[in-house]
């Protein structure tokens, strides 16, 4: 951008901790590009409840954090009172963008516009949970990767993390999303097929697992030996995301993923697609999905069993003693 009057940007990131990291990434190369400073606000969320200071060394928290007090003084509200999307507080000298459920990446041509016509200095604060970038911005994944390698993580995070690289040399990775992703992943068959493929391709056999239960790491482990690849997980005690130990679990598995040469994974997973960018894999990864008469298939049966547990329910009320 050849002008404009923005003296820092502010970015809230939501939802889950791998959509917070593309957020902060995205407004760090765009602070970078405007040539500014950036500040991150880190609220707990339902989808990561953690606290900034279980994830990040204090040099990282210290360079790059401040309090959600300097977005409320900023705004002169609250950032969940701002209307949606795009606003533009000319009193204030504020930018606001909260793309909700359109995202960010919609609105960019008119924030470049709006940027370009401030006038004075001016804050701009971003609401995201997801990458996004301004109209001509060079080389996004590639810089997304560095600035990923660049984060200073907590100590029990590098500590899970070394123990797991131990002794290890090239190896592949696969995300296996069995819980909240249940209808969009891929089949059983695909999986495999997307694994002798890389195994093929690489010829590396050596193969990290991460998946969102104890059972899905059990049966991969298994059907990763019968491709003769040799399976390893990290070793969680907790990989439950509600709790401070299964956040540090998450991102120690998301961090291996992006040490990976190339990942098999859920193609509507931010968690494994953002992780083919910090591996710098995103061409070489194989990002599966599930067909569309299986996604009907399992939405109908999705459909049935709430229908069914509904059912039940009120039969059993009707059954209880007045």
């Amino acid at each position: 951008m050849t002008t404009h009057s923005v003296e820092r940007v502010i970015v809230v990131p939501r939802n889950g901790y791998v959509n917070r990291l593309q957020a902060w990434a995205s407004a760090a190369i765009m602070a970078g590009d405007l040539g500014v400073p950036c500040q991150v606000a880190w609220q707990p969320q339902p989808a990561g409840p953690a606290e900034a200071e279980v994830l990040f060394a204090g040099e990282t928290l210290d360079h790059s954090f401040v309090r959600m007090d300097n977005v409320t003084a900023a705004l002169g509200t609250s950032h969940e009172d701002l209307p949606r999307y795009l606003t533009v507080l000319p009193d204030r000298h504020v930018v606001a963008l909260a793309g909700h459920d359109r995202g960010e990446q919609v609105f960019m041509p008119q924030l470049h516009a709006a940027l370009q016509h401030a006038s004075g200095p001016t804050t701009l604060v971003i609401i995201a949970g997801g990458a996004f970038c301004l109209p001509g911005t060079r080389a996004f994944a590639d810089r997304r990767r560095d600035f990923y390698r660049s984060i200073a993580w907590s100590p029990p995070i590098d500590e899970q993390v070394s123990a797991a690289l131990l002794g290890r040399g090239r190896y592949l990775g696969a995300h296996i999303r069995q819980t909240d992703r249940s209808r969009q992943a891929p089949t059983p068959r695909a999986i495999r097929a997307g694994l002798a493929r890389l195994r093929d391709r690489t010829g590396i056999t050596s193969l990290f697992i991460a998946a969102d239960n104890e059972a899905a790491l059990a049966r991969w482990a298994d059907e990763a030996g019968r491709l003769g690849l040799r399976a390893w997980t990290a070793e969680h005690a907790d990989i439950d995301r509600a709790t401070d130990t299964g956040a540090v679990a998450a991102m120690t598995d998301w961090r291996l993923l992006g040490g990976s040469e190339a990942l098999v994974y859920t193609r509507e997973s931010s968690f494994g697609a953002e992780a083919t960018v910090a591996a710098g894999a995103v061409d070489g990864s194989e990002a599966l999905a599930a067909g569309p008469v299986t996604r009907t298939g399992r939405a109908l049966l999705h459909g049935a069993s709430s229908i069914h547990r509904r059912a039940t329910a009120r039969r059993r009320e009707a059954s209880r003693p007045v």
